[in-house]
């Protein structure tokens, strides 16, 4: 264990999970700012327009975010072409994002984001984080596929301790309108610091590149499967909200649960390092597939041990400090919370057969895992809500993610143990 923990290190894991603490410290304290101002009603409601832009960044995002990681620390692409690549990336990334804003804005105006008046007014404003969010996305992902860990945590931690002021200074004096303007300056001032260090590369890319249409047929592969494999993935962890959206008509009651989920956001930060840290490593291509499970074997085991002691350890910390800081405001996210972490662990098992996946150049698997995942989970969110409710769908959700774990597990099995 000792060995892959210093492994992670030299690959520079800790570079990233220094960056990605404090980011989900951030997100986590202007959340738990933001829940002694405003009632829990509008707790939930910022949790649904979070949900929703997780939804529609994906297709902002267009897949490339994934084919850039991919053909730039594959080794196989000079210098000259991987600006190209990255040209090509940003100019289709701008094109998708527009789109999806003008689209999540036409919802808006005629209602149709959510039941809930208030949610559609704060959509008008919210979507305009689509922008520095995907476009900040986007760099993060070139920077990784050239192993910049340590320029990527510099820029996050500047950016997100100056987005950290400004959103609890906003919120403080004019609420949820407030954060919402504080997040899209924060987002912003990432934009700035990565563009600022990445420029040079954007330049090349424009000065060499001669037609888009070119450096997109050599990001189209990952890119397609990518967004499918993203979209099923992300509707599937935001589905629970997406129905409670629509179904649930008591507010309290969802702003109880997104305070749970709040909580959960500091374990996310460990998914989300791990992913940026090994990709690039796991890029080994289809004739690799013995190489690729030896180094699955070897970091699953840290994954099991993180997904037991690390939900243990957040558990124990909320108890204490919920009420401390609360009262008895949040006592239905407590309850709910051990459900969510389990529903979390569930989930994280899986996150390194998902990277050998893409690594092995087997990303169209995971489009079809993601669309049977996503149907299983619809079908069993709705028979929750229909035997039980809004609890029914907690409960729903866990037992999917179990599906979902053995269909993953099972195909693994096949690509890469069976056939080595």
């Amino acid at each position: 264990m000792l060995s892959q923990i210093k492994n992670l290190g030299r690959k520079g894991f800790f570079y990233l999970f220094s960056a990605n603490i404090f980011i989900a410290l951030t997100g986590f304290l202007s959340n738990f700012f933001i829940a002694g101002i405003v009632d829990s009603e509008d707790i939930g409601r910022l949790k649904i327009l979070q949900s929703i832009l997780q939804v529609a960044l994906v297709f902002g995002s267009v897949g490339v975010n994934a084919s850039i990681l991919r053909l730039c620390s594959s080794g196989d692409y000079s210098k000259v072409e991987q600006s190209k690549l990255f040209y090509t990336g940003f100019i289709f990334t701008l094109i998708a994002l527009t789109s999806v804003y003008f689209l999540l804005f036409s919802l808006s105006i005629f209602g149709h984001i959510s039941p809930d008046e208030n949610i559609n007014n704060y959509m008008l404003f919210f979507a305009l984080i689509l922008f520095p969010m995907g476009l900040n996305n986007y760099f993060s992902a070139y920077l990784q596929s050239q192993k910049s860990f340590k320029k990527i945590s510099t820029i996050q931690i500047k950016s997100k301790s100056f987005g950290l002021a400004i959103i609890m200074l906003m919120t403080w004096y004019f609420g949820i309108y407030g954060f919402i303007i504080g997040t899209l300056c924060a987002f912003i001032t990432t934009f700035c610091l990565f563009f600022l260090s990445i420029k040079s590369i954007l330049i090349e890319g424009y000065q060499n590149t001669k037609r888009l249409i070119s450096g997109w047929v050599l990001h189209s592969y990952y890119a397609r499967n990518s967004l499918l494999a993203n979209f099923f993935s992300q509707l599937i962890v935001v589905a629970d909200i997406i129905f409670i959206n629509f179904l649930v008509n008591d507010r309290w009651v969802i702003g109880q649960y997104a305070f749970c989920l709040t909580i959960v956001i500091i374990l996310d930060l460990c998914i989300t390092t791990l992913q940026q840290t090994l990709i690039p490593y796991f890029s080994l291509g289809e004739k690799k597939h013995k190489d690729i499970h030896l180094l699955f074997t070897r970091y699953q085991r840290f994954m099991y041990v993180g997904v037991i002691v690390l939900p243990f350890f957040i558990y124990s910390l909320s108890v204490l400090a919920v009420p401390f800081f609360y009262g008895t405001k949040f006592d239905l996210s407590l309850e709910l919370l051990p459900f969510t972490l389990l529903c979390w662990s569930i989930k994280s098992l899986s996150t390194l057969k998902y990277i050998a996946f893409f690594g092995g150049d087997r990303v169209h698997i995971t489009s079809y895992i993601a669309m049977i995942n996503f149907t299983v989970t619809l079908m069993f969110l709705w028979g929750g809500y229909s035997m039980a409710g809004f609890f029914g769908i907690i409960l729903s959700k866990n037992i999917a993610f179990v599906i979902s774990y053995l269909l993953i597990g099972f195909a693994y099995y096949f690509l890469f143990i069976r056939k080595t």
